[in-house]
């Protein structure tokens, strides 16, 4: 398993269209072979900011969700909307926290 959490802050007259350009990336990609969970959310504090979580089966299934046409076609279109973003991937911790 691989996590995602992807931070997106957009120009802030622009978060309407750019939600609205996720829309049919999100629905293409969680029909994605290896794709447990692909969610976007809107900040509470600053309407302009986006965060994306997934969960992937593995590395491979992360780069082939790279290369869909989908996802390209909403990078292509939303970065003249981004301001500043922040990809962090990660694997579950091994160890018990608590």
């Amino acid at each position: 398993m691989i996590y995602v959490i992807a931070t997106i802050d957009v120009l802030a007259d622009r978060a309407d269209d750019f939600a609205a350009l996720a829309k049919p990336c999100i629905a293409e990609t969680r029909n994605e072979d290896g794709c447990d969970s692909y969610q976007l959310h809107r900040a509470t504090d600053n309407e302009s900011r986006f965060v994306f979580v997934e969960r992937w089966r593995d590395r491979d299934a992360l780069n082939a969700h790279f290369r869909q046409p989908h996802l390209i076609a909403f990078r292509d279109g939303g970065a003249p909307m981004i301001k500043a973003k922040s990809v962090e991937i990660i694997d579950p911790a091994d160890v018990d926290i608590l």
